[in-house]
């Protein structure tokens, strides 16, 4: 596969999902209820987030949906907050969340970086949880493009993030692949008329993303072979 550029997902693909966004709706959760039992359980049912394991159920907007989304979703049952406020509620403590590298980030985007390759983060989180996260872990001045779902284009599944790396990169969009967990992002690719390209280390599972993924990696750190890279 001869690639000039390579964008990433945030979560699930280049960080852990289970470590930052299971502590995540935990930590909302009880913010936002303040101790009210039931609308602790209204708040967890909106998000399919199982309490007493700790888990998403399949399917769960606080998979793939943006912040703006999710605060709609959650304002639905918790009435005493506005959309506006709880988004911004919603971006702080993604942005305090803990997260957990994949592999090894600095020295896996050097090697991207070695072999010329352009690289890019686009995700459905805040553009200033994003841009906190990669500093926290050293690799933001190793990216040439960082876009979340409040950036100035759509959020995935839309082409349209995509096409703003191809464009700020020069890059024609068929030399440029889409590495991500979620069917959101493949299909992202697809529309944008990139490679998409499957990891197994978010929430679904292979039988879900492989109708839409050129190929499947158990993570990330199988890219540099796929590749063949120095």
């Amino acid at each position: 596969m001869l690639l000039e550029g390579i964008i990433f997902d945030k979560d699930g693909t280049i960080f852990g999902f289970d470590e930052t966004w299971i502590h995540w709706c935990k930590e909302i959760i009880e913010v936002i209820s303040s101790g009210d039992r039931n609308l602790k359980k209204a708040i967890a049912k909106v998000l399919d987030f199982d309490l007493k394991n700790l888990s998403f159920r399949s399917g769960s907007i606080a998979i793939t949906a943006s912040n703006r989304d999710i605060a709609g979703a959650i304002c639905s049952v918790a009435e005493s907050w506005s959309t506006s406020e709880l988004e911004k509620f919603l971006a702080k403590a993604s942005s305090d969340a803990p997260i957990a590298e994949i592999t090894p980030l600095i020295p896996f985007f050097n090697q991207l970086r070695g072999n010329f390759l352009k690289t890019g983060i686009i995700t459905n989180d805040s553009e200033m949880s994003a841009i906190s996260q990669l500093n926290s872990v050293g690799i933001i001045r190793k990216l040439d493009f960082v876009a979340g779902y409040d950036s100035g284009y759509e959020a995935k599944p839309s082409a349209e993030p995509l096409l703003a790396f191809a464009k700020k990169t020069l890059i024609a969009p068929e030399k440029i692949a889409m590495v991500g967990d979620s069917v959101s992002d493949l299909v992202s690719g697809k529309l944008a008329g990139m490679k998409s390209i499957a990891v197994l280390t978010g929430p679904a599972t292979e039988s879900e993303l492989a109708p839409y993924a050129d190929v499947v990696l158990s993570s990330i750190r199988e890219l540099p072979k796929l590749l063949d890279l120095n």
